[in-house]
């Protein structure tokens, strides 16, 4: 039984070693030119400012995410992993299963 004043001992789980792809090395700007070009060429429509609970999805935010959590597969495959990333947009809670639909959605959209 711990006492009163020893202290809390936090232990954190270490950040996953993810090697970026050059796409995220670019600014913000670039990034999403290159990503318009992308849906250009392809012929497919393109939402440069996705928008889930009326806020804005940043989509080099959201792309990095995806991809540090091991990428849109598994992301889906993990249960309730795109309510975590809808927690970490800032998106209410109350709501989250159908924000956590939308920004997957947006995902595969813009981004797959």
């Amino acid at each position: 039984m711990p006492h009163s004043n020893q202290a809390e001992v936090v232990i954190e789980e270490p950040e996953k070693e993810v090697n970026l792809p050059p796409s995220l090395q670019l600014d913000h700007d670039t990034f999403l030119r290159q990503l318009a070009a992308f849906h250009k060429e392809r012929g497919t429509t393109f939402d440069p400012a996705p928008r889930v609970n009326n806020k804005t999805i940043d989509l080099q935010k959201l792309y990095r995410s995806v991809l540090v959590d091991g990428g849109y597969d598994q992301v889906s495959r993990t249960q309730k992993a795109w309510r975590k990333l809808a927690h970490e947009f800032h998106l209410d809670s109350k709501n989250g299963a159908a924000y956590a639909h939308q920004l997957k959605t947006a995902f595969y959209k813009n981004l797959a």
